[in-house]
């Protein structure tokens, strides 16, 4: 006659055993019990984590908000861009003006498709600089401020 379980962890285990599932029966038969989880304290953790991951960004100067982040990116990238091409660093001056005054909170469609414009112009006038990472941030960005909902 079987004994009826004592604890939460009898139970849990008795429950996985009436299961006719062959690894349920394989994981009873090598002593793996259920364990229980504490949702309240996981979701604790996390956030504890995420502020960690906050911190650490903003200590390397990466902005938390991801538009804000992806500026700055841009604004890092044609600037490392100007430095290795200071005989054109006029052409990357007025998109770096452009996008320093922007502002991530209210940053429009329209605003973030001048930015891919003036990268645009900046590659069809310098051809010979290396720009597919600025311009896929560029377009990213303008994507970015698109409504999901226009096609």
């Amino acid at each position: 006659m079987p004994t009826k379980p004592t604890t939460k962890d009898d139970t849990a285990i008795a429950e996985a055993a009436a299961v006719e599932s062959e690894l349920a029966k394989e994981l009873v038969a090598s002593g793996a019990a259920p364990v229980s989880v504490d949702i309240e304290a996981l979701v604790r953790q996390i956030q504890e984590l995420q502020e960690v991951q906050t911190k650490l960004m903003a200590e390397r100067g990466i902005p938390a908000d991801p538009t804000a982040a992806h500026m700055q990116a841009l604004k890092d990238h044609l600037t490392v861009q100007s430095k290795a091409n200071p005989v054109h660093a006029e052409s990357y001056a007025k998109v770096l003006s452009y996008v320093d005054g922007l502002d991530s909170k209210s940053l429009a469609s329209n605003q973030t498709e001048k930015v891919v414009r003036l990268v645009d112009k900046i590659q069809r006038t310098h051809p010979q600089h290396e720009l597919a990472y600025v311009r896929d941030l560029a377009n990213e960005l303008h994507i970015m401020t698109l409504d999901p909902e226009e096609d």
